[in-house]
Formats: structure tokens, C-alpha cells, sequence
């Protein structure tokens, strides 16, 4: 059941992650790598086995940037980059294999792939799992995991991260206690490595609670 709960969070976040991608894109035309010079080059790349070359044509192909949407092709050119070991590549899997678009669609794997980047080291994939594992989270244990990747992240300086942990103890969110004070010291986290929009809420926290965070923080 606990899968279950996670692939459905999954699909929700991806859902939304394709409204935004769709309103969000630049046009093609407004890309370096559009220049036809520069996708020949990346095939010649691509021909000699660079992953990285692999990882951007994969990408430009997954989301229709100068090249013609084929989320096939851009499996197999994410998925042998993926296999030599480029991060970026296996991040952009998850995303692929989250995409209800992409006939080979699948929660699981897409959970996968995402769990393989952020154990892997990279910060944004430490974020989303973060993320997911609390929004789709029964027990403390399953809280505490989120928790953790979620500090895993602010720890490589991503300030939401920390600001996503003081909203789950500011408003008790996924099964959360309230606790303002915890809340405080993680919009403060927040705001330390640059996350401003954290000031706004320390400000709320410490006008409901008569500055009583600031004084124990």
C-alpha cells in the first residue's frame, strides 16, 4: 500500500511538473544547441560515446527543443548516458518515466531513477525525494526519511529545503506536529544559505508567538 501512496504522490507532482514545463519552455529557436552546427556536433559526440552529449540531445529531444518530441529516442539516448554514469541523465529519467505522456510511463522506475540521483549526490534529486517521501508519508519513520533528504539538501545549500521543513512544523502538513519554534530555526536554516522568502515567515512565526523563538533560537 505504502508503494501505492508513493506512485499516486509521484504522479501528482509530475502532473504538475508538466503544466509548469509547458507554460515554462522558451521557444526553441531562443536555444544554443538550435544552431544546426551544434546539433551536429552533439551527434558527432554522441557517435563517439560521450555521455554527455547523450544527456543534452536526450533532453532536447524529451522536451521538444530543436529537435522533433520523441520520448522514445529520448530514452534511449538518456537512458545510455545514464549508463555511463552521467547524474544529470539518470534525474532526467525520473522525470521521463513520471511523464504520463511517455508510453513507457512508470512510477516505479521514475522512483528509481530519482532515488539513484539524490543517493548519487545531487542536491535537486535530494529535494524532490524529500519532497515526495513526505507528502506521501504514514508513519514518523517514513516522516523522518523525508526529513532527512530533505537536510541532506539544505546541507549542499538548498535553501527551500529547509524552508520546506519549517512549513511542515509551521502548519503540522503530512502528519507533522506543530511546533513554531522548530519551524522558526528552519526558516532561519533557510534564510542563512540565502532563501529570503524565509524572512516573511520568521516574521509571521515571531509575531504570533511574542518573539519567543527568537529568544530560544
Amino acid at each position: 500500500m505504502r508503494l501505492i501512496h508513493l506512485i499516486v504522490v509521484l504522479f501528482g507532482f509530475v502532473t504538475l511538473g508538466e503544466a509548469i514545463a509547458q507554460t515554462a519552455q522558451p521557444p526553441s529557436s531562443q536555444s544554443a544547441h538550435c544552431d544546426p552546427s551544434a546539433l551536429s556536433e552533439l551527434r558527432a559526440r554522441i557517435n563517439a560515446g560521450d555521455s554527455h552529449a547523450e544527456f543534452i540531445l536526450g533532453e532536447l529531444t524529451r522536451m521538444g527543443h530543436c529537435e522533433r518530441q520523441d520520448y522514445q529516442k529520448a530514452a534511449r539516448l538518456l537512458t545510455a548516458s545514464h549508463e555511463k554514469g552521467n547524474i544529470n541523465a539518470t534525474y532526467a529519467l525520473s522525470q521521463l518515466f513520471g511523464d504520463s505522456r511517455f508510453d513507457g510511463a512508470s512510477a516505479e522506475q521514475s522512483v528509481k531513477y530519482l532515488r539513484d540521483a539524490a543517493e548519487r549526490g545531487l542536491v535537486e534529486a535530494q529535494h524532490q525525494l524529500g519532497i515526495m517521501l513526505a507528502a506521501a508519508s504514514v508513519t514518523d519513520a517514513d516522516r523522518n526519511a523525508a526529513i532527512e533528504w530533505l537536510e541532506r539538501a539544505y546541507h549542499a545549500g538548498h535553501g527551500l529545503s529547509a524552508a520546506s521543513i519549517g512549513m511542515y512544523y509551521q502548519r503540522g502538513m503530512h502528519g507533522f506536529s506543530v511546533r513554531p519554534c522548530l519551524a522558526y530555526s528552519w526558516y532561519s536554516k533557510a534564510a542563512s544559505v540565502g532563501f529570503e522568502p524565509a524572512e516573511t515567515f520568521i516574521d509571521k512565526i515571531d509575531a504570533e508567538n511574542n518573539g519567543l523563538c527568537a529568544l530560544t533560537h
